[in-house]
């Protein structure tokens, strides 16, 4: 919420048309708030990891962390695909002003494949239990 607000003296020090020197200070205060909030947020969410980790909960369970282990493979292959892809295109056309193109639409589609991985592993497992 800190983060939000930080604005607000410099969204009114510009409204009421003040001097610079309190333009300045607006945006210092700003800085000031701001970074207050951001300590916060660190703070807090490390100690949140942390509890997450000792808990193994969320991303720390034992299936995330299988998951992970068997999409480790597929994440590293994929990008390294993508990147000799980029490379012959971006130096068999020399149109490198064109082919960054690949990065959004790899990255868009390394999500979506993931999560079509994750799901053929789910349904993997889950008729393994009933074997």
């Amino acid at each position: 919420m800190l983060c939000i607000l930080a604005v607000i003296p410099t969204i009114i020090a510009g409204s009421m048309e003040t001097s610079d020197y309190c333009c300045g200070l607006s945006v210092g205060l700003l800085l000031f708030i701001l970074a207050i909030g951001v300590n916060l947020l660190v703070r807090v969410g490390m100690v949140k990891s942390s509890y997450d980790t000792l808990l193994q909960e969320g991303e720390y369970t034992k299936e995330e962390k299988l998951f992970k282990k068997k999409t480790d493979t597929f994440s590293g292959v994929y990008w390294c695909l993508t990147t000799a892809i980029y490379l012959a295109w971006s130096f068999w056309t020399m149109s490198w002003d064109i082919t960054w193109i690949v990065w959004p639409v790899a990255g868009v589609l390394f999500a979506a494949l993931l999560g079509v991985v994750k799901m053929v592993l789910k349904n993997g497992s889950e008729t393994q239990h009933y074997i």
